[in-house]
């Protein structure tokens, strides 16, 4: 079975690495990672500190830094490519530099992107990347035992309580989750069984 890699868009791994830790890690059959910029865009964004103080506690930041995606030197040459060309396609939908440079790694590493950000999904069809959603993800990491259904109802139910999902559509959002887990998201108030 081919190996499954899958890169997170800072969005999702804000919303998924506390409930989930250590989210990152690289296995035969199955990888995570995030951007290896998204220290970076935390360090410049005060609101983010703010929001998600956990972020550089050593635990977290253990883990990104212990599954970095490595990229060779002729990678990087054909990702700064890429990522001229992707951001200009990214500014139409006012993606940042670290969602092109996220798209332009995914392209030329040859990964699945991670993100339920719509601008970012539409930049990334245009150069045929797949792409999937944080409930996608969280499938995947059940059906390969890295999680269980009980931590993905108590992210949901985090999520929801701080207004976080990842769309404002709760129709849609109830929609694919039934879709994927046979029943209707957990609420808010949720607390486990």
């Amino acid at each position: 079975m081919p190996k499954k890699e899958f890169l997170l868009d800072s969005n999702a791994y804000l919303r998924l690495a506390y409930s989930l830790h250590p989210l990152l890690f690289d296995e035969e059959n199955l990888c995570l990672y995030v951007i290896n910029e998204f220290e970076d865009e935390y360090k410049r964004c005060q609101r983010l500190q703010n929001k998600f103080e956990w972020v550089m506690d050593e635990d977290y930041s253990g883990n990104r830094i212990y599954e970095q995606i490595e990229i060779t030197k002729d990678e990087k040459k054909k990702i700064k490519l890429a990522f001229s060309f992707i951001d200009a396609q990214g500014r139409e939908y006012n993606n940042s530099k670290i969602d092109s440079m996220a798209i332009a790694t995914v392209q030329v590493k040859n990964l699945t992107l991670v993100t339920d950000d719509g601008g970012m999904v539409e930049v990334a069809k245009t150069v045929g990347i797949h792409v999937i959603g944080i409930l996608k993800l969280m499938k995947i990491l059940l059906d390969s035992k890295r999680i269980t259904y009980e931590q993905i109802k108590s992210t949901i139910a985090y999520l929801m309580y701080e207004k976080d999902l990842p769309t404002s559509n709760m129709p849609k959002f109830s929609q694919q989750y039934k879709a994927l887990f046979n029943e209707s998201p957990p609420d808010e108030n949720y607390a486990g069984e």
